[in-house]
């Protein structure tokens, strides 16, 4: 005990925590050390309550495991500082008070009122954890009996929070309610009807839960294998149960327990009519409030009218409005009140304008409000309903029938005399009661029975029968059962049907004799209540079942489909086959049996080259349908010709009725188009030379001359360059330009609007614009007359200022594309300028992109000193920027800043900002970034070093606390590196040999070489290792490891590369090899504790992950790391899902696990490990599943590349935006692979050789 000596304090409190738990009596010195040594820090702790206190919180907790009286002091540091606490702190004294309190040394009431104090904190972490310990502790006092007095005193607490005006301390004190009463441990009346006043809170989430928590809830399941094995299983443990013969624990639903139901359901309406809340609130008030009036058979008269308003078929949810209407009724409800809600679903639901589906939800919403009311439907409206029984929708048709059938039960006469059915003395019998009838009678019905039964037995008694029932002395020796024929069954039919032959006055004359001349027993009953049944069953086989009082929306929606046939019924129909199809053709018979065939049937059945040349096959299937069209109008053109006018006059008039309608319509004078003087018939002209027109049925014929409009538009230039029929004339500086307010009008929108207003422009002949260039102007005008433009280097940018003044939008854009085609790093930026004052954005767009691409050469043009602040930060923020290194970006900004001093105290740290300096290599960082003046003397400038230096020391596994990842710490495109992806396997089973590049900057991928280790080559298992360096373009190979395996993962710490875990045929494995790159050989590190193959493995921090993966026998959620200084392997929390044939990656200081397999399918969930919190979280799910992806990190995204879906191999590629929680397909790879290796190659670029089909389009391809 190194502790011990001295009278230190001993420094590690678990050990001596062990050593008391073992021997308390000699340890007793070191125990009240510490206890004061605890004393003292609260002491120092009640100065400074808000500082963390690491070392006050071990001493709690060590505390705790042995103190055997409770320390008031620290209730009450918690009560008096819990929210200024560091919560680490507040949890763990929250943590060490249940622990003393399952150790029964503190009254559960005090707790109970200092953790309701505490749940005022705004810490989620800490409410969960305190409502779990309330509700479990309460249930622990409960286990073994109902404590009764410390129950009653809780109780009291909680309904004194749930009044509280904090809302989560009454939302948290109504679920620990609510959930008590879920585990019947509190399920007294009591309970419930304090749950029901959180009916009336404010608070939206109290008010919620509270109305959702007491309806009554049932839920139908499917039909299946999994269902039917469950309720076998629930029927086995109820016989069990019964053979027990325990007392009834009667579990009644929370609804059932409310005192007063009427007036609680009187104020829910009142608070639903006046609710502004949203829908989904409303309908569950809804529901709540017609399962009150249901169950407990309310008068709630204004609540009918309220759901009313609902009844319309594009209502949303309108199937739940329509349980709750059948719901809320019932038989003491007046038939007055129902009758207005049948009519409007009549209305507005059963109409022959609606869907199938829309009748049958209301006729079956009528059948449910009508079995619970029957006098609220009248007989003309059933009748009218039952006409929809041979309605074509069978789900319509269904729905009537159902209909028909509860009236055959309930009142046949309302029915149509055919729709009846065979009458049964049950449908005698069968009457509606009038509202608020009661039947009362002076005999008990159906106790003629008895006497028919007693007639029956003395007429059939045999003595003979009882001696051959007797037991004989020997087999009373044996001790053994005989068996004796029943025949209570028989009986019972006999009787039944005596009693069907047998007048009704008789019957009753019977069971009045029967009711009032001896008492009847329990069995007489039974008796009468058998033959009764009977009685219901011979009625309607199959339909006598007594209604159920619970309705869902199965009852509402019920769509009737075709049952789906079992197995075996399905394998029959497909051994049988499908019929064939000369069954089904029409048969053509010969009338005289004896003749020959025809030509026509001779060759259908004649070889295809005896008839390949004849004139129906070398013609068939020219023709479309469109051209029969022409062919037949053609025809039919052609003979109402012939009897209506002669061929010869037709063309005549057809040349004068041209002439006459195209002449006037060209320009006056001379000017009139070739095409239209070539019309002029100067002889007659045969037929087949008429100008094409289309004709109409009554003869006319329309006449479209298309290329008049060249000749208009030739017209109107040549005015405007003789200067003839010019309207006005536009001044600009001292040039004239005569031209035409049409034309301007129609081209230029700015002239359109001076011409068409009341400004003065639009009435004057001369027209001064000034500030335009004269030439600029002259050739817009020129553009509006012929539509073309000569663009130069010299007029492009005045043509481009008068085309977005004037709003020539056509003009401007040609004028940007020839500014983008003569970009060069000496002019973009000057370009650029222009644009944004002409506030062109597509035009600065394109020149960003090309100074971006054109970086390094822009940079040293004069013109970059010259650009404004704006520009230059835009510029440098920008990841598209093509370079080699960050220090480049950097040069250029203090190039920037020391041109322009001016600019430092406003711009100095903005600009500095967009240098991405974590990126900086930390020698440049260290020898030049930080010697530099004006970064010195700048606040924020000293910010952004500390942030680089941060980044390099976590980096280095060195844990910096709150190091946060920002966009500085993310590489440009340029220099994030190539991913790499190396072989796979494929949807043909056989490995690929082939290697795949990904271009970050141009969204592609390519064919390439990198690293390649163990795996499986079609035939074996290997263990040997491939190196491929970029930048010499060649393959090495390198040692080869001890095992040869496949399904390895693989992970680089700081220089060591190691090789986990892994699978062959036989089995997985848990070894781990260590590869040194200086060395060139493989060794033996530490084994996992579990075996593992198809894992997946990064580096991260300061350890070697491997997570998941396959043991041989299922996949695994368990994840363990490695620390190469302890050379050891420790298990951290598990996933939340189990998976093999993961891909894992780090990004931001997270561990991301993608997809794989479990033991079923592959998985499209992603989950993330952050090591500082040591908690797994899901994030956003891949948008396809995928087992065996590859996985790796580019440019602040996470790559999910390949995999397999279930289905097919994926050769799709889709990337994780963590800032977005997104992801998002962002290419594809040539081949479809899973299990393929994914890595990235820091090099970059452009210092690949050979890639692709040829080294010279590297550069394109990127």
């Amino acid at each position: 005990m190194s502790g011990r000596q001295n009278n230190k304090l001993p420094n590690n409190l678990p050990q001596l925590q062990n050593l008391i738990k073992r021997d308390p009596q000699s340890y007793v010195d070191e125990f009240l050390q510490q206890y004061r040594h605890y004393q003292s820090n609260v002491q120092i702790f009640k100065l400074q309550p808000d500082k963390p206190n690491k070392e006050l919180a071990d001493l709690v907790m060590f505390l705790a495991q042995h103190m055997t009286t409770f320390p008031q002091e620290l209730s009450e540091l918690l009560m008096s500082h819990h929210t200024m606490l560091e919560p680490d702190l507040r949890m763990t004294f929250c943590k060490a008070l249940i622990l003393l309190r399952n150790k029964n040394l503190i009254d559960p009431t005090c707790l109970l009122e200092l953790f309701f104090e505490l749940l005022r904190c705004h810490d989620k972490l800490l409410r969960k954890t305190l409502y779990t310990h309330i509700v479990t502790d309460i249930k622990n006092i409960n286990a073994k009996h109902k404590n009764n007095k410390v129950n009653t005193t809780l109780q009291n607490f909680m309904y004194t929070m749930l009044r509280d005006s904090n809302p989560l301390a009454a939302k948290i004190s109504l679920d620990v309610m609510v959930e008590l009463y879920t585990r019947n441990i509190w399920n007294d009346a009591k309970t419930v009807n304090v749950i029901t006043t959180a009916c009336f809170s404010k608070v939206t989430k109290a008010e919620g839960p509270s109305v959702r928590d007491l309806k009554v809830r049932y839920s139908t399941g499917k039909k299946t294998s999994k269902n039917k094995k469950k309720l076998e299983k629930a029927m086995n443990v109820l016989k069990k149960h019964k053979k027990k013969k325990k007392v009834e624990v009667f579990n009644f639903s929370a609804i059932h327990l409310i005192h007063d139901p009427q007036d609680f359901a009187e104020k829910l309406l009142k608070q639903l009519e006046d609710s502004k809340e949203r829908f989904e609130v409303k309908i569950m008030m809804m529901e709540f409030i017609s399962r009150l009036v249901g169950i407990h058979e309310l008068f709630l008269f204004n609540f009918y009218p309220f759901v009313q308003r609902f009844l319309q078929p594009h209502q949303r949810e309108v199937t739940k409005v329509l349980l709750c209407a059948a719901q809320a009724s019932h038989q003491l409800v007046p038939p007055e009140i129902i009758e207005p809600v049948i009519m409007t679903i009549a209305n507005n639901f059963v109409t022959d304008r609606n869907s199938g589906e829309v009748m049958t939800v209301g006729i079956n919403a009528i059948k449910e409000l009508t079995a619970r009311c029957p006098l609220a439907i009248n007989e003309d409206l059933l009748q009218d309903l039952a006409q929809y029984k041979t309605h074509k929708d069978k789900n319509v048709m269904m729905s009537a029938r159902g209909l028909i059938q509860l009236f055959r039960s309930l009142n046949p006469q309302m029915l149509n005399k055919r729709d009846r059915g065979r009458p049964t003395e049950a449908s005698k019998e069968a009457k509606i009661k009038d509202y608020g009838e009661l039947e009362a009678k002076d005999y008990i019905p159906g106790a003629e029975v008895l006497e028919v039964e007693e007639g029956t037995k003395e007429g059939e008694k045999d003595e003979d029968g009882w001696e051959s029932a007797s037991i004989s002395d020997d087999d009373n020796e044996d001790g053994e059962w005989v068996d004796v024929h029943h025949s209570s069954d028989e009986d019972t039919g006999e009787v039944a049907e005596k009693l069907q032959n047998m007048p009704v006055e008789e019957r009753k004359a019977k069971a009045a004799a029967v009711s009032g001349s001896r008492l009847l027993t329990q069995d007489d009953f039974k008796k009468i209540r058998l033959v009764q049944l009977a009685k219901e069953v011979n009625a309607a086989p199959g339909k006598g079942q007594k209604r159920k009082n619970v309705l869902t929306l199965r009852n509402i929606e019920k769509l009737h489909k075709k049952p789906k046939a079992d197995k075996e019924t399905r394998l029959a129909t497909a051994m049988a086959g499908r019929p064939d199809r000369k069954d089904f053709v029409r048969k053509r018979t010969k009338l005289n049996p004896h003749a020959g065939t025809t030509n026509k049937d001779k060759r259908k059945t004649k070889n295809f080259m005896m008839m390949r040349h004849s004139q129906n096959v070398r013609t068939k299937g020219k023709y479309f349908h469109c051209h029969i069209q022409i062919a037949l109008r053609d025809a039919l053109l052609k003979r109402k010709k012939q009897y209506n006018i002669n061929k010869e006059t037709l063309h005549s008039i057809q040349y004068i009725e041209l002439n006459q309608d195209v002449t006037p319509a060209m320009a006056p004078g001379d000017v009139v188009p070739d095409h239209a003087k070539q019309l002029k018939p100067k002889e007659k002209r045969p037929a087949n030379r008429v100008p094409k027109a289309d004709c109409e049925p009554d003869g006319s014929f329309v006449f479209e001359a298309h290329e008049a409009w060249k000749d208009f538009h030739n017209s109107l230039r040549h005015f405007y360059e003789v200067g003839e029929l010019c309207d006005v004339t536009l001044k600009v500086g001292s040039r004239l330009i005569p031209c035409h307010k049409l034309v301007l009008a129609c081209v230029i929108p700015y002239f359109r609007a001076m011409f068409l207003s009341e400004m003065s422009e639009a009435k004057q002949e001369l027209i001064e614009i000034k500030d335009f260039d004269g030439d600029a102007i002259q050739d817009l005008v020129h553009f509006a007359y012929s539509s073309k433009l000569t663009l130069t280097v010299d007029n492009v940018q005045p043509l481009l200022y008068a085309a977005c003044i004037l709003q020539v939008e056509l003009v401007a854009r040609a004028c940007c594309e020839y500014m983008k085609a003569h970009f060069h790093p000496t002019n973009c930026l000057a370009v650029r300028t222009f644009a944004e004052s002409h506030n062109r954005v597509d035009l600065m767009d394109m020149a960003d992109r090309y100074a971006c691409e054109h970086f390094t050469e822009v940079v040293e043009c004069e013109d970059f000193t010259c650009v404004s602040p704006q520009h230059l930060r835009t510029l440098l923020s920008s990841s598209e920027l093509n370079i080699h290194s960050e220090t480049q970006v950097y040069n250029a900004a203090v190039k920037w800043l020391k041109a322009n001093p001016q600019h430092h105290e406003a711009w100095l740290d903005q600009i500095m900002s967009q240098v991405r300096l974590p990126l900086l290599p930390v020698e440049f960082l260290s020898g030049t970034v930080s010697k530099d003046e004006m970064i010195k003397g700048n606040l924020s400038c000293r910010d952004l070093m500390d942030e680089a230096r941060n980044y390099h020391l976590h980096l280095s596994n060195k844990m910096v606390l709150d190091f946060e990842y920002s966009v500085r710490t993310v590489p440009r495109k340029h220099t994030a590196g190539v991913l790499f992806c190396v072989g796979g396997r494929g949807g043909s089973g056989d490995p690929f040999r082939s290697i795949e590049c990904y271009s970050i900057t141009k969204n592609s991928w390519f064919f390439g070489k990198v690293y390649a280790v163990g795996g499986h080559d079609g035939n074996e298992h290997l263990g040997n290792m491939e190196m491929f360096d970029p930048l010499t373009n060649k393959w090495m190979m390198k040692a080869s490891m001890n095992t040869k395996r496949r399904g390895i993962a693989l992970a680089a710490l700081g220089g060591p590369i190691y090789a986990i875990g892994g699978l062959d045929d036989n089995s997985c494995f848990n070894d781990v090899e260590r590869y040194d790159i200086e060395s060139d050989c493989w060794s033996a590190v530490a084994p996992m504790n579990t075996p593992r193959g198809g894992v997946g493995s990064v580096a991260l921090g300061s350890f070697v992950y491997a997570v998941g993966g396959n043991d041989g026998v299922a996949s695994l959620s368990s994840v363990e790391r490695f620390n190469p200084h302890l050379n050891k392997w420790t298990e951290i929390s598990e996933m939340g899902q189990r998976r093999a044939g993961n891909g894992v990656s780090k990004l931001n200081g997270c561990l991301y696990v993608v997809g794989g397999f479990d033991d079923n399918s592959p998985l499209s969930s992603v989950e993330r490990f952050d090591p500082r919190m040591h908690r797994w979280e899901y994030v956003s799910e891949l948008t396809t599943p995928r087992g065996g992806v590859g996985v790796a990190t580019v440019m602040g995204r996470v790559f999910a590349v390949g995999g397999h879906n279930g289905n097919i191999y994926l050769n799709t590629v889709e990337a994780f935006e963590p800032r977005m929680n997104r992801w998002e397909l962002v290419g594809s790879v040539s081949h479809c692979r899973a299990g393929a290796g994914v890595a990235v190659c820091s090099s970059h670029v452009s210092q690949i050789r050979d890639v692709g089909q040829g080294s010279s389009n590297v550069a394109n391809c990127m």
